[in-house]
């Protein structure tokens, strides 16, 4: 449902670094406005999650016993939606000031309070409804918090919903419907693999697509989040016209990220099994594969952040959300196809070969045309100064499959497990530190 915010969502972080320019009363000025809007957006998001759950179960082959929990779980996610709209508002405040420290702060907060809860209450017997209203409190502590700390992590900037000024909203609104059909297409991309399950294949493979995609899914908002810290630096140097500084940012998070995902994508394939079967059992076996395919495209969706984060600050909205576009078409006409022959695994399949075609021949061109550099810079900064890393990635993959039928799948996974530890202390040494003290060098050489 996120997806009614407008576009506001990829837009907010650049304009709030262009109003502070201006005028700490701009900057409150947009805050208030786009937060008003967004709480507006959310009203409009629990009227279609109503509707929603009064036509369950719909096109979803939901057990008639479940419906009723069905609809309660939608209207419950609605007013988290309702919460959750409004927040980004004061999210993306934090964003565009660096204040990346207060973001994971509240997020540690509620965080431990969903697992905390989450735990009483599966101890207890409660079901999913529970787990819904969970999200609610998530959802309140969240927006509670970050409003909290506005002053603070955001000098002079203030929330006060009574002084609105719709003309600092305009300007979003007309580059808005780009972005927001470029938010679409991402969170059609995003939900369209359970929907296809859900509607043309058994629960049991909606049970073993989901169970797959927690490790390529947190792995992705783990890189995501990270990555996300660039866009204010890249709409500034966009803003300064710095094309050098911009092209610096842009190679540098390419490298980060392709270097620190690499073990975790390779290790990961190789374990899935063994990983499946100590996580889930042998029941749930078959959603190794699945993994595997879910893995390979978190890498590539991963690469492509940067470069739509790249585009964004370059104003280049409509060539992403052309991209986007497609390449969720694309997705789920190449899904449609293959989850009638393959299930899950066909699915998945499509998934990944969609984004890597997509993001080799179109994302990645297009960011690099954005930037002024050649695609062949852009894979020797991404593969540069990684030759220790990928030997040692390579030998661990012979070690484990030499072992393969002599160990346990516990003890290939804990091998699996040392062999991602050992390659993320070399790549944290030889690329992340190195990389630190470059940029601290050249902070200390401008001042």
């Amino acid at each position: 449902m996120f997806v009614l915010d407008l576009g506001l969502s990829n837009l907010l972080v650049q304009a709030y670094v262009a109003a502070a320019k201006d005028s700490r009363e701009r900057l409150s000025g947009l805050l208030s406005t786009a937060f008003v809007a967004l709480a507006g957006l959310g009203t409009l998001s629990v009227l279609v999650f109503i509707v929603l759950a009064l036509k369950l179960p719909g096109p979803f082959k939901i057990p008639p016993e479940y419906v009723g929990k069905a609809s309660i779980v939608f209207i419950l996610m609605a007013v988290a939606t309702q919460l959750g709209l409004p927040t980004m508002a004061l999210e993306y405040a934090c964003q565009a000031f660096h204040r990346f420290d207060r973001i994971n702060q509240v997020q540690l907060v509620t965080v431990t309070v969903r697992v905390v809860l989450t735990v009483v209450l599966l101890a207890d017997g409660y079901g999913l409804v529970a787990l819904a209203a969970v999200q609610i409190m998530v959802s309140l502590s969240r927006l509670l918090l970050l409003y909290a700390a506005l002053r603070r992590s955001v000098p002079g900037a203030h929330l006060d919903v009574r002084r609105l000024d719709w003309n600092l909203l305009r300007p979003l609104l007309r580059r808005g419907a780009w972005a927001s059909l470029d938010n679409s297409a991402r969170q059609l991309a995003g939900t369209s693999d359970s929907f296809i399950l859900g509607v043309f294949s058994p629960v049991s493979s909606v049970a073993l697509f989901g169970l797959a995609a927690k490790l390529p899914t947190q792995l992705l908002n783990m890189v995501t989040k990270g990555a996300g810290v660039i866009l204010p630096s890249l709409a500034r140097h966009h803003a300064d016209r710095d094309r050098r500084q911009l092209q610096s940012v842009y190679l540098n998070t390419q490298n980060l990220v392709f270097s620190g995902m690499l073990p975790v994508v390779v290790l990961g394939c190789v374990c899935a099994r063994p990983l499946i079967q100590v996580w889930a059992g042998s029941a749930y076996l078959a959603a190794a594969a699945v993994m595997q395919w879910l893995l390979l495209a978190a890498l590539s969706l991963a690469m492509e952040y940067a470069s739509d984060l790249l585009l964004y600050a370059c104003g280049e909205v409509k060539t992403a959300a052309r991209i986007a576009i497609f390449e969720s078409v694309a997705n789920v006409l190449v899904s449609l196809v293959l989850v009638f022959r393959y299930g899950a695994v066909g699915l998945a399949a499509g998934t990944a070969v969609t984004h890597i075609l997509i993001n080799a021949f179109w994302y990645t061109p297009a960011a690099c045309a954005a930037a002024g550099i050649r695609v062949s810079a852009l894979v020797k900064a991404a593969m540069g100064g990684q030759t220790w890393l990928l030997l040692l990635l390579f030998g661990e993959v012979v070690v484990i499959r030499l072992l393969w039928f002599a160990l346990s799948p516990v003890w290939v996974l804990i091998a699996g497990v040392i062999g991602g530890v050992a390659c993320m202390a070399v790549w944290w040494l030889r690329t992340a530190v190195p990389m630190w003290r470059l940029r601290a060098e050249r902070a200390d050489s401008s001042v």
